[in-house]
């Protein structure tokens, strides 16, 4: 059963590969199979070509493995482990060495080709598996399963979301600047207003009743200071 035919434009219009067995198989549509790879101990699921130069697949047993696209007939160049799910979808990146994988455990991984390490891992479900990947116009990943759909954030809205978040912080940050100068000069009045009381409650006996007053009267004043 053939599970992904892959499309190998970038060397002639009429070359595909094929997985969905032990082996790869390279064909020609006019002509038929070209070559096919050593028989592999795990399934080939899923398969992408990342650049003119490699062609990654994802296998039935968890693994990515990365491939050179002109010796596809002999064994593959490097490997990652992934899960112990099925690695049921692979697609490139918008950016060089970089791809996707989604599988069974329905994990969606961002890996790096060149480096052979993951980047990045994103739970799209814990009920279902990564059944499709794709990418948007404006290169958002965007991942399927029985039931689900998602659209994820592209690098550029995530840093324009940081921005945002930064902006936001800033701010309010700002406004409790101008809070506590605020608070600052409300002090700063109380105190010059009770220095001001001050010789009130040094009179005799006499004016003692209208220095009370005086006082209460500063403190009421005070309390709506900065509100």
């Amino acid at each position: 059963m053939i599970t992904s035919i892959v499309d190998m434009s970038f060397k002639n219009s009429y070359h595909f590969i094929t997985t969905g067995s032990y082996t790869l198989v390279h064909l020609d549509i006019r002509k038929g199979v070209l070559s096919t790879s050593e028989e592999q101990s795990d399934e080939f699921l899923s398969g992408c070509i990342t650049s003119d130069r490699y062609s990654v697949f994802g296998m039935s047993e968890g693994t990515v493995t990365v491939w050179d696209n002109s010796h596809l007939d002999e064994i593959q160049k490097s490997g990652m482990t992934l899960s112990d799910q099925s690695i049921d979808c692979v697609i490139a990146g918008a950016e060089e060495n970089e791809v996707f994988a989604g599988g069974a455990d329905g994990l969606v991984y961002k890996l790096n080709v060149h480096s052979s390490k993951k980047e990045s891992i994103w739970t799209h479900s814990k009920k279902e598996e990564v059944s499709m990947l794709e990418l948007d116009s404006e290169y958002r990943l965007v991942t399927a399963g029985m039931e689900t759909v998602k659209i994820w954030r592209s690098p550029a809205d995530q840093r324009q979301l940081e921005e945002a978040e930064e902006a936001e912080q800033a701010a309010t940050s700002a406004e409790k600047d101008i809070e506590n100068s605020n608070d600052s000069e409300s002090q700063k009045k109380n105190d010059s207003d009770e220095e001001d009381a001050k010789p009130a409650r040094k009179k005799s006996k006499k004016g003692q009743g209208k220095a009370k007053k005086a006082r209460k009267y500063v403190h009421g004043i005070s309390s709506f200071e900065g509100l």
